[in-house]
């Protein structure tokens, strides 16, 4: 269902707050009625991982520019793992993956959950826990989570921040609640 809200405010500047209610997706049905869904096929991501990942990729995609600033990975990495992400972790990426103007493509973000399966302390497991922290079952669906979307439209420039974003998501969200 889409939501549409319309306000106009006085000039000035506004700070746009999503909100929670602390409440929790239920399955209605339980995860055996819809089987596992391989992540992992000949070593690489299976289809419907990659369709998966696209989907978590876009998004991530706040600004819509088909690359993740660092201030859009850090969402990923924080609603992954709980932590936020350092200087050094950034590097790692910047070392081992081709970024487009110190941005993720889709192609590195696809390449870093394929080298994730490799990994011999979690391999598949990693991958299962990450789509799981972003609201997927076993299935691959998307059963916990809701993508959301706002749009801003003003008559004047209007300054959003990406690190107040990220700042703001990181200390009143808990990791896997979108």
């Amino acid at each position: 269902a889409v939501v549409s809200t319309q306000s106009t405010g006085e000039p000035g500047e506004y700070t746009l707050l999503t909100h929670t209610t602390s409440c929790s997706f239920v399955n209605h049905r339980p995860d055996s009625a819809s089987p596992a869904v391989p992540v992992k096929i000949n070593g690489k991501l299976s289809p419907a991982a990659e369709k998966v990942f696209m989907d978590v990729f876009h998004c991530l995609d706040l600004n819509g520019d088909m690359v993740l600033s660092r201030a859009e990975f850090e969402l990923f990495h924080v609603t992954s793992s709980g932590e936020t992400l350092i200087d050094s972790m950034w590097e790692v990426i910047r070392e081992n993956f081709t970024l487009k103007d110190d941005c993720v493509t889709m192609e590195s973000f696809m390449a870093l959950h394929t080298m994730a399966l490799e990994d011999e302390d979690g391999g598949e497991e990693e991958i299962r826990e990450t789509l799981a922290t972003m609201g997927y079952n076993e299935a691959l669906q998307l059963v916990k989570a809701v993508p959301w979307h706002i749009d801003v439209h003003a008559n004047k420039k209007v300054a959003v921040t990406m690190d107040s974003l990220v700042a703001l998501t990181s200390t009143s969200c808990s990791s896997g609640v979108w």
